[in-house]
Parts: C-alpha cells; structure tokens; sequence
C-alpha cells in the first residue's frame, strides 16, 4: 500500500504567522515614521492577553494540531505517513514553541533574573570542556585532519 501524507499546515501556525508579520509590519512604520510601536503579541487564541496569566500565555502558540499530525503519521506502521509528514510537523512544533519561548522572555524575565540565566550560560561556555573547546574548536581540528586526509 502506497504511503499517503498527513500533515496540513496547523492552522494555529499560519494564524501566529500573520499576526507576527503584521505586528513587525506596525513596528516598522512606527520606527520609520517617529510613531509611537507597539509590541509585538500573538493572535490571542483563547488567552486573554494579560501578561500575569502564565498557565494561558501557552494557549496562542498550542502546537496540539501540529502533534497530532505527527502522532498521526507514525501511528500506523502499516499505514504510515511520509517523511515528509515528520519534516513538516516538527518544524511547525519547533517554530511554535521557539515563538512562544521568545515571547516569554521578553514578557516574563525579570532583569535579574535574565543576567543569571546569561550568567549560567557564559560559565558553561567558558569551561574548559564547554561548546567552545569540545564542540567549535575540535570540529576545525576534525575537517583540518579530513583536509589533510587523516582518518584519525
């Protein structure tokens, strides 16, 4: 049996995608034209916008249609989905959580709360077996060693 695709864009995401073009949309008109900008918020979704109501800020960017679309496409291992079902659902999840993510911060993080998260990640940077050593530096050493045709 021939595999057939699950997965249609969330509408939830094609909402939150042109609510955040419009919004950028005002704030560039506002920039460019000395007007007071407005900041950017998402298509409220069944929140009702007040930024001390923390369990609902979630509500805008439920990614509840994207999951299930997934879940759907690999639910049947007889009657799969694509690959394509799987690219497509995850990065519909993934934008919709990185948008939510992105929105907190700027609405709930206190200032020093931020300068302790940006403390934590620095510290973990900066040591010797941080990302910098261990993953940037012996990466150049591993194409260097390839460039040169060693294996090891």
């Amino acid at each position: 049996m021939p595999t057939r695709s699950r997965v249609d864009v969330d509408p939830n995401i094609e909402k939150q995608i042109e609510a955040l073009r419009v919004s950028v949309e005002r704030e560039a008109r506002g920039i460019l034209t000395g007007e007071q900008t407005v900041w950017t918020r998402p298509e409220l979704n069944g929140w009702s916008g007040d930024l001390t109501d923390i369990d609902d800020m979630s509500k805008p960017f439920s990614r509840d249609i994207a999951n299930q679309q997934f879940v759907d496409a690999i639910a049947d291992p007889d009657n799969p989905g694509t690959t394509g079902d799987l690219a497509s659902a995850t990065v519909q999840v993934d934008y919709l959580a990185v948008m939510e993510r992105a929105f907190r911060i700027r609405h709930g993080t206190t200032h020093i709360r931020a300068i302790l998260h940006s403390a934590a990640r620095r510290r973990g940077h900066g040591d010797a077996k941080g990302v910098f050593k261990t993953c940037v530096l012996e990466y150049i050493r591993r194409l260097v060693k390839l460039g040169k045709g060693e294996t090891q």
